[in-house]
Parts: C-alpha cells; sequence; structure tokens
C-alpha cells in the first residue's frame, strides 16, 4: 500500500487512522475471499524527508500488485510519485504493467484530486472512489466511520468491491485460464 502518512492521522483521537484501519479491513475481507491470508505490506515508519530506499524498490519484483492512496498529499509527494514509477518499470521487467487489460495498481482514492494531477503512470487507471459528494452542499465525504452510518455502509461497499477485483486479479495471476472468466 502506497500512501502519503499524513492521511492517516486519526481525527479522532486514540483511533486508528484511515489507512490503517483500511489495511486491517481489506487483509480480513481478502482472506475470507482467497481462503488464505495475503501479504500486504506498508510502511508505516518512513516520512516525507528520508531517502528514498532502494530496498522498498527491490522488493517491487516480487510484488503481485501495488496499491495507491490517492489523496492530495499523496500526488505532491515526491517518494509517492516515485513508488508507482519504480512499480511501474519494474513491472513491465516481469509479466507487465497489465495482465488481461488490467492494471496492476489498483488507485483508491480517499480524497478528489484532479486527474491530471494523478501520477501520469496511472492516470488512465479508472480507480476506487472511497468519496462521495453531497447534493445539496457539493461538499465531498470521505468514506469513513467518522461521518455516520451512510458514509460508513458505503465504505464497506467499496471495500467489498476492491477485495473482490483484486482476489479475481491475484487468482488470474495463479491461473491465467481464471482470468477470461
Amino acid at each position: 500500500i502506497s500512501y502519503a502518512h499524513i492521511d492517516d492521522e486519526s481525527l479522532i483521537q486514540n483511533q486508528k487512522g484511515w489507512i490503517s484501519e483500511f489495511h486491517r479491513a481489506l487483509d480480513i475481507r481478502l482472506a475470507q475471499l482467497l481462503g488464505r491470508r495475503p501479504v500486504i505490506w506498508r510502511d508505516d515508519s518512513l516520512q516525507g524527508n528520508h531517502v528514498f530506499d532502494k530496498q522498498i524498490v527491490d522488493q517491487f519484483s516480487k510484488v503481485a500488485i501495488m496499491l495507491s492512496i490517492i489523496t492530495p498529499r499523496y500526488v505532491k509527494s515526491d517518494w509517492c510519485i516515485k513508488e508507482v514509477e519504480e512499480f511501474y518499470h519494474t513491472s513491465q521487467t516481469n509479466i507487465g504493467f497489465t495482465v488481461s487489460n488490467k492494471a496492476r495498481i489498483f488507485k483508491v482514492i480517499k480524497t478528489p484530486v484532479r486527474m491530471d494531477l494523478h501520477p501520469e503512470k496511472i492516470s488512465g487507471v479508472l480507480g476506487y472512489e472511497f468519496y462521495n459528494t453531497d447534493p445539496g452542499t457539493g461538499r465531498v465525504k470521505e468514506l469513513s466511520q467518522v461521518f455516520g452510518n451512510e458514509t460508513e455502509r458505503l465504505y464497506w461497499e467499496k471495500l467489498d468491491d476492491l477485495a473482490h477485483d483484486i482476489s479475481a486479479f491475484l487468482e488470474s495471476l495463479e491461473d491465467p485460464q481464471t482470468a477470461d472468466a
């Protein structure tokens, strides 16, 4: 999971941040769908002033997919953009960036950002919008537990859609005959 650390700060004291909760829930839902625990990694200690770590890049050849959590901070982070670019280039050297017309980077749009600001390598990837727009005010509300029952329900539906798509993609990598199903 590639994300900007500020996006994991909780609005409610003593609660996990959005990214931490997303990671926990996705891990459980994928395990239920795959019948085995997936290996999901995200860095929870590196900050924006750390030097881009070659050790992270070296792991990309063993990574099936990347989730990019798109937010205003993410698209401004040189580190996050470099992760996308490095994963893209590494994926080109093994099974490719796309498999059966599907990208190996899943774009999770936590907060809307103009498409022209998304990392270039994934600007054409549609993504999963974890927000909705209030029809009365036009304001965007991120899908989470913070904003009440309706946004929480929509969050779980979106997370389930994402988990199903990731599960199907991973299974297609393991058994290419399922890719066309």
